[in-house]
């Protein structure tokens, strides 16, 4: 569950910020896996953070690479301006 949210943060993130916020997000997937196997009762392994700081940084590049098409999206239904001239 833990890796499905991550992946939803990092879409958001890719959304609407630049790559500067995938520090503070790598290190907040980290805080995570360390709290939550400390809540309980295991100790974190290394391949737990790597996976999760993976697929957090993976869900980002797919928040970036469909801005474009959203924006797109937004744009016909009317809840964005259009890029047109």
């Amino acid at each position: 569950m833990l890796l499905v949210g991550l992946c939803g943060v990092g879409f958001l993130a890719g959304l609407c910020c630049n790559v500067l916020v995938l520090l503070p997000l790598s290190m907040l997937a980290v805080l995570l896996v360390v709290a939550t196997a400390w809540f309980s009762g295991l100790g974190a392994h290394g391949l737990d953070i790597v996976m999760n700081v993976i697929v957090c940084q993976a869900g980002y590049m797919v928040g970036l690479t469909s801005r474009d098409p959203l924006a797109g999206v937004m744009a016909r239904i009317g809840t964005a301006p259009s890029n047109r001239a």
